[in-house]
């Protein structure tokens, strides 16, 4: 499966149904046809795997989706596609599905679409304990 940002393809959807929305000479059956195919790219992101992208300058750990417990490195500069959540210094955070994050620098987690970013804050984000024990390689490592 190719590995796009289908959150952020939403992004831009809504953002231009929403420009559209504003303007005199567009019918509006146009903008909700468009509100309503940015629902497909969402659904696909649903069923799609996070991408983490390592700009940290460190190595950082990732748990792998496909049902592994134990973390793989993920070196500076590198991505990894399919990671459950990754650990930055001490810090564990949980991605969500289809959402495409970077580690920066100074080790700051940014999702790189508004759709991902909601997604994250609701059902991902820093972790304070392991949400279940295939978790514990990924925090105690």
């Amino acid at each position: 499966m190719k590995k796009n940002n289908n959150y952020l393809v939403a992004d831009l959807m809504l953002a231009a149904a929403l420009v559209l929305m504003f303007c005199d000479k567009v019918n509006k059956w146009i903008v909700f046809g468009i509100v309503l195919a940015a629902a497909i790219p969402i659904a696909i992101g649903f069923c799609s795997p996070a991408k983490v992208r390592n700009n940290s300058g460190n190595t950082i750990k990732a748990k792998p989706e496909d049902g592994s417990c134990d973390p793989v490195d993920v070196k500076p500069g590198e991505e990894y596609y399919g990671a459950d959540g990754v650990k930055v210094g001490d810090r564990v955070y949980k991605t969500v599905d289809g959402s495409h994050v970077i580690v920066t620098k100074n080790g700051k987690v940014v999702t790189k679409s508004a759709i991902g970013s909601i997604m994250n804050t609701v059902r991902g984000g820093w972790l304070d304990k392991c949400p279940d024990d295939c978790w514990e390689p990924l925090f105690n490592s």
